[in-house]
């Protein structure tokens, strides 16, 4: 659920933002035919009216009465907004939403992770430390023998069906190391 909010709110955020720009050029547009005078345009109001019927298609008004330059104003600002921002608006969903949900196991751990530190910080610290203590965070981490992990942590084994391979720039040997001989031998490749 963590994922499907945050990819909502990614969502609401471009629609808000492309809303925002055909508010613009719905003022810009409207105040540029208030300034004509044509017939349905004669105020400010009016034709904000006027273009947002014609813009949603509610109803035609008549434009008999209108000069050449306020029909080529109207017919720019429905291409401009249905053709360019509309269209603009579907490809940017379409992105987001793709990136989005390649990553968004990844956020809804985050936000997971963030729930849980909430919660944790609504708790006593007495009772903090003894669960902290029951963790046994304080025990080293064995990932082999004679190898001794660090200690701070949770072993968690993974099944040997895991087909992600993260590579790890630590280098580990395995086996018992002395005080002669504190490093195996690597062979280096040659060139």
């Amino acid at each position: 659920m963590a994922a499907f909010t945050y990819i909502i709110g990614i969502m609401v955020d471009d629609l808000i933002n492309t809303f925002v720009m055909i508010g613009i050029l719905l003022l810009g547009f409207a105040s540029a035919l208030s300034i004509i005078h044509d017939a349905p345009f004669s105020t400010l109001q009016d034709s904000i009216l006027v273009l947002t019927q014609e813009l949603l298609g509610m109803s035609t008004p008549s434009y008999d009465e209108t000069s050449w330059l306020s029909m080529l104003l109207i017919l720019v600002f429905i291409i401009a907004v249905v053709v360019g921002f509309l269209n603009i608006l579907v490809a940017q969903l379409t992105i987001t939403y793709k990136g989005l949900t390649k990553d968004k196991e990844g956020f809804a751990l985050k936000h997971r992770a963030q729930v849980c530190l909430d919660i944790e910080d609504l708790l006593p610290v007495a009772w903090r430390t003894k669960i902290f203590r029951e963790l046994g965070f304080d025990r080293e981490l064995p990932f082999g023998k004679d190898d001794v992990g660090p200690p701070g942590g949770i072993q968690v084994v993974e099944p040997d069906t895991c087909d992600r391979y993260e590579p790890d720039r630590i280098m580990r040997f395995t086996g018992a190391s002395t005080a002669t001989d504190p490093w195996a031998v690597v062979d280096e490749p040659s060139d």
